[in-house]
């Protein structure tokens, strides 16, 4: 249910913490609609017996799979950028400066499997790519780590 809701959410990153940023009266209205209209559709769709508990043992995640796929994106894109700092903050900032113009794409992990096969996670990797280039180009101008030690 969460993976669906959130899927169908506009996408929202920040490099800070949660408690620093205000989550707006708008912004929460949004999730809790999405949360009732994923709730509605996995009623009607379940995976399991209702009121079944997950088999004890058995952990279910909730997965970013653009998040995943940026990072491992990153590295490579930092590689042949020799001028691009890539500390851990510069990074965070170039992933979500790319997240954010990138639609969300939540999935389910049981069993240590996830749903994703591995062409559209090549596909992601290509496509968040792009933004990935111009993020490099926003936060080496701009970066982010000078004002945070200071």
């Amino acid at each position: 249910m969460m993976a669906l809701a959130l899927t169908s959410l506009p996408p929202r990153y920040a490099t800070c913490r949660p408690c620093d940023v205000e989550t707006e009266a708008r912004m929460a209205a949004a999730i809790r609609d999405e949360v009732v209209h994923a709730r509605r559709q996995i009623e009607c769709h379940p995976k399991h017996a209702k009121g079944a508990p997950v088999a004890a043992g058995e952990p279910v995640w909730v997965v970013n799979f653009p998040l995943e796929e940026g990072f491992r994106a990153v590295d490579a894109i930092l590689r042949r950028h020799d001028l691009a700092c890539d500390c851990w903050n510069c990074r965070c900032d170039m992933v979500a400066f790319a997240l954010n113009r990138y639609p969300a794409r939540y999935g389910v992990e049981h069993e240590g499997r996830t749903h994703l096969l591995e062409e559209h996670r090549d596909r992601m990797r290509d496509e968040l790519s792009s933004f990935l280039v111009q993020a490099i180009s926003v936060v080496t101008t701009v970066p982010r780590h000078n004002f945070l030690t200071a």
